[in-house]
């Protein structure tokens, strides 16, 4: 039985790829002939159904942008480098969606070391890095074996400095998966959808500490109580904002 439902998954597996194939397809000749809204509703839909991608959020992104929906273009901009962060398409896209957004905000000061070590985890993907580690490890111990085996003294030399080096890239490596998996899996970043957006100083108070406009990113946190959501803005500032007002990259 378990061997039916196995072969019966495999099977699945192509016709679930074709379906997103075709989505896409759907979309792509949609966004072509202008019709950007139902472009929008094919990418969406295929993304509902499984089919996330890298190139279905782009695709998405530009057909929202086209459509004048800067802050649901931004969001999916931002969901596309989530998974690609190396995409140079995405990020100058992102980046001129950025320019037309109200609200202006300074760059977030990282010293070289942190900016140098994102570039270097973002070279590879999150199961790259976990197969270049295991790699490593496996080859460290190969080292250890021919330290301990081998009576030739230049083998095992070798041995014992390839065992050091691919430790060492083991240890980097396993860092940098767990680096890109904690990006990918970070929801504390939100994306303003509406035009102008009251940030409260409580849930249905009637003090307004500031107000905020479509495309801009925020730190939204896992507090919440009811249809709102408290959120902290880059000077300091904490508020509450409701749920339908934003949405989590």
């Amino acid at each position: 039985m378990k061997r039916i439902l196995y072969i019966a998954m495999l099977l699945l597996l192509p016709l679930a790829a074709t379906a997103g194939n075709d989505a896409k397809e759907n979309g792509d000749k949609a966004y072509e002939e202008k019709r950007y809204s139902d472009a929008i509703a094919i990418y969406e839909e295929a993304i509902k159904g499984g089919n996330e991608s890298k190139q279905l959020y782009y695709n998405l992104g530009n057909a929202y942008f086209r459509n004048n929906e800067t802050g649901r273009a931004i969001l999916n901009y931002e969901r596309a480098l989530r998974l690609d962060p190396a995409d140079e398409d995405v990020k100058a896209n992102l980046e001129f969606a950025n320019k037309l957004t109200k609200d202006e905000v300074a760059e977030e000061y990282e010293i070289f070391l942190v900016t140098w070590w994102k570039a270097f985890v973002n070279m590879l993907s999150t199961d790259t890095w976990a197969i270049v580690a295991v790699m490593a490890f496996a080859v460290s111990l190969a080292g250890l074996v021919m330290m301990f085996l081998s009576k030739n003294s230049t083998v095992r030399n070798s041995g014992i400095t390839a065992s050091a080096v691919c430790f060492v890239i083991c240890i980097i490596a396993n860092f940098a998966a767990y680096s890109s998996y904690s990006r990918m899996t970070d929801n504390s970043k939100a994306i303003v959808l509406k035009e102008e957006v009251s940030v409260m100083s409580a849930p249905g108070a009637s003090a307004v500490l500031t107000k905020v406009h479509e495309g801009r990113k925020l730190n939204a946190t896992d507090e919440t109580t009811g249809r709102w959501t408290k959120i902290e803005l880059e000077d300091g500032t904490v508020g509450w904002v409701m749920n339908s007002d934003i949405e989590r990259i």
